[in-house]
Formats: structure tokens, C-alpha cells, sequence
């Protein structure tokens, strides 16, 4: 079974749900709360419920929703509205829901796309194994490779090269269609591992970037801030620094001559594996777009959008450290303005 409700925490807590779980011998078999996305997963001795935040896969307001399936949220004053138009306000908001998840199930299957799973994210990745799936990608287990790759997996750059009011000449707004998916359609990816070296020299670094794909850490000497670094939050220093690069940028820093040393590299094999997905999702969204079915059109820019970052995701450890039978559900803190303390 699975229950879905908007921003599900807040009613999942208001409804003191572990409470009665736990009274129907419910037991916690996954959890999983982080920016907008929340997974309660329990189990009894015959069942099992899955509780999911539909923001897992809209991210945007109800009232956006409503808008974009043509079925308005309606507006309310809860001071003065009668319980039966709370009724029917409340209504809507479950009807907006239904009809939305109606369609994006009705999506999926209609296009032979794939299952339908707990979040958009893996929903994408679902569709991408499903039928894009041609290359095969290897799994290894080198901790050494695997803290590179990890050190070298940073988020996209956002940030004001300009702070104060322009004026007195013409700007242009600039976008670029479909970003992330372009870059993941003309560029090859690292498949399988092959070896990790160290000391090596420009000029052999030059000679693997000609056939493979790299992580490297590299001691870099630059006037340019085009470097991402990541202490605490990315910033782009200038300088000499010890940093870890991926193929691309450490083809800008061999063609400027920014690499000072190199310590270790890790060298993969490289493939084409996301070009199939890409097109097939892009040539849905143009053709949706050409007919007019606006929902459609964006459920494929976040399919096309919602893939790549499967691919750098961390895995939570869980580990059991006790029981704690009788820890409250919450604890509710009153702030009386105009009384010093606080009651619990």
C-alpha cells in the first residue's frame, strides 16, 4: 500500500502516525527525510505501507500543480470559512492530487517509459535501465579510486560575476535548452575501472585523455577561478592548489598549462551511455510540446533532468543503536509573546 500526501511530514506528524503504527505492529523498515524528499517505509507480520511526499516527484506548490493540470486550487480564509467549504476546499486539493498522479502514471505507461517508483530521480533511472541500458557499466570496489570519485563529484556553478545595478547599455537574458542533458549526450562516461597511477608526467596524462576517461589529483597553478574546490562550500580559488579533476577540466588545465605536479591518477574505460536516453526524451518533449500537452512536455524535462544525479548518489548506513519504547512522537514548544519561558 502506499500513501502519498503533500509535504507528508508535517501530516504525518500532526496525525501522530508512529503512534498508531506502532499500536497496529507496525514496524520502521526504511526511512529517508532530506530537502524535499521523504520515504517512511513499515511493516507488520501480514503488511506493509509505504509513505511518500509527492514532492518526491513535484516540486513546486499545489497550486502550481492545479494550474498546470487545469484544475485551479481554490482560496480560502480559515477565519471565516464554514466547515462545509472547508470540506469542499479540502476536497479540490485531493482531487488535484489524484488527477496529477492519474497522468503521470498514465505517462509512463502509455509511453512504455517504466514503473513507477519512490521518487522521480529513480523513476528516471528505472526508464534509463529499462530501455536505454546498452553499455554495460562496471562496479568496482577500489576505496582509493572511489574517495577520488567522490572528491571530484561536485554541483553545478551558480553565482554573481556582477553585484550592483547595470544601467546605461543593452543585457541580454541567456539560457541554454536542456543543459545537463546536452552535456550528457555529447560526451563519453566512465564504464569500468582500469588502474590507478602515480607520478606520471604531463605528456602521459595527455596520452590517456586521448582514449580514457581520468579522475586525477593535480597540484594547479592558476589566475583563472575556474577550478571548483570544496571546503565546507565550492569555491573557485585562484593560486596553487592541490585539487581533484575529471577529463574535461583536466583537458582545459593541460591545454592553459595550470597542472604544476600530479600525484595519482585513475584511468576507466569510456563510453557513450546516455545518448539514446536523452534523444528519446527530448524528441517526446518537442513532439508533446508541438501538441500542446503542457503536462506531458514537462514531465519529460524533468525526466531528461533527473537521471544524472542517480549517478553520484550516496547510500545512507543505517545501524541500530537501541530501543527507545517510550520517546515521544514530538515535542511542542509554546512561546507566549509578552512572557519570559518557555513551556513544553
Amino acid at each position: 500500500l502506499w500513501v502519498l500526501a503533500r509535504n507528508l511530514v508535517f501530516d504525518f506528524t500532526v496525525s501522530k502516525g508512529w503512534k498508531y503504527l506502532r499500536q497496529s505492529g507496525y514496524k520502521l523498515k526504511f526511512f529517508h527525510d532530506a530537502g524535499t524528499t521523504s520515504i517512511i517505509s513499515v511493516r507488520s507480520k501480514s503488511s506493509s505501507i509505504v509513505f511518500l511526499d509527492i514532492m518526491n516527484w513535484f516540486v513546486e506548490s499545489l497550486a502550481k500543480t492545479g494550474e498546470r493540470i487545469g484544475i485551479p486550487k481554490l482560496k480560502i480564509d480559515f477565519e471565516t470559512c464554514t466547515d462545509e467549504f472547508l470540506s469542499i476546499y479540502c476536497k479540490r486539493d485531493v482531487e488535484i492530487e489524484l488527477e496529477n498522479f492519474k497522468r503521470f502514471i498514465q505517462f509512463l505507461e502509455a509511453n512504455s517509459i517504466s514503473r513507477l517508483c519512490y521518487t522521480r530521480g529513480s523513476t528516471a533511472m528505472a526508464a534509463y535501465l529499462f530501455s536505454h541500458y546498452h553499455k554495460r557499466i562496471y562496479i568496482h570496489n577500489n576505496k582509493e579510486a572511489i574517495d577520488l570519485e567522490r572528491e571530484s563529484y561536485r554541483g553545478g556553478r551558480t553565482e554573481c560575476f556582477y553585484l550592483g545595478e547595470l544601467k546605461d547599455d543593452d543585457y541580454y537574458i541567456v539560457d541554454v535548452n536542456s543543459l545537463y542533458p546536452f552535456v550528457m549526450r555529447n560526451n563519453l562516461y566512465p564504464v569500468k575501472y582500469v588502474q590507478i597511477l602515480t607520478a606520471i608526467t604531463s605528456d602521459t596524462l595527455r596520452q590517456f585523455l586521448k582514449t580514457e576517461s581520468i579522475v586525477a589529483k593535480v597540484l594547479i597553478e592558476t589566475d583563472e577561478p575556474v577550478y571548483a574546490v570544496r571546503r565546507k562550500r565550492t569555491i573557485f580559488p585562484v593560486g596553487r592548489f592541490w585539487v581533484v579533476l575529471t577529463t574535461p577540466e583536466l583537458k582545459y588545465a593541460l591545454e592553459h598549462n595550470h597542472i604544476v605536479k600530479i600525484d595519482r591518477i585513475v584511468i576507466y574505460e569510456q563510453a557513450d551511455i546516455f545518448k539514446s536516453y536523452v534523444d528519446r526524451f527530448y524528441k517526446m518533449r518537442l513532439e508533446f510540446k508541438s501538441a500542446g500537452v503542457a503536462e506531458y512536455e514537462e514531465l519529460c524535462k524533468k525526466m531528461l533532468n533527473s537521471l544524472y544525479g542517480k549517478f553520484g548518489q550516496k547510500a545512507d548506513v543505517w545501524k541500530k543503536i537501541g530501543d527507545c519504547p517510550n520517546e515521544p512522537d514530538r515535542v511542542e514548544l509554546c512561546f507566549q509573546i509578552g512572557v519570559a519561558g518557555v513551556k513544553q
